[in-house]
C-alpha cells in the first residue's frame, strides 16, 4: 500500500487519508458485491438474443482481414525470395 500511496501522492497530489479511504471503500463494496452474488440476488434470468446477423458480419470481416493478411504475406515472401 505504501507504493500505491506514494505513486498517487506524486502523480495527483492526493493525501494518504483519501488514498486509504478510497481503497477501504473499494474493498467494502467488492465484499458487498461478492456477498450479493453468493446470496443469488444477482441471478437475473438471461434474455434470449439472436446474434446470428452480428456473427455473420463479424465472420465476413474476419475473412476479409485474413484475405488481406494472406496477400501481404505473399508479397513479403515474394520479396524475400528475390533477396540474394
Amino acid at each position: 500500500l505504501k507504493g500505491v500511496r506514494a505513486q498517487l501522492a506524486r502523480v495527483a497530489g492526493i493525501n494518504s487519508l483519501y488514498v486509504y479511504g478510497g481503497l477501504g471503500i473499494i474493498i467494502i463494496l467488492s465484499g458487498f458485491i461478492i456477498y450479493q452474488l453468493m446470496q443469488g440476488v444477482a441471478a437475473v434470468p438471461a434474455v434470449p438474443v439472436d446474434n446470428t446477423a452480428v456473427i455473420t458480419e463479424l465472420n465476413l470481416l474476419r475473412n476479409a482481414i485474413m484475405d488481406k493478411l494472406a496477400a501481404v504475406e505473399g508479397l513479403i515472401l515474394e520479396g524475400l525470395a528475390e533477396l540474394p
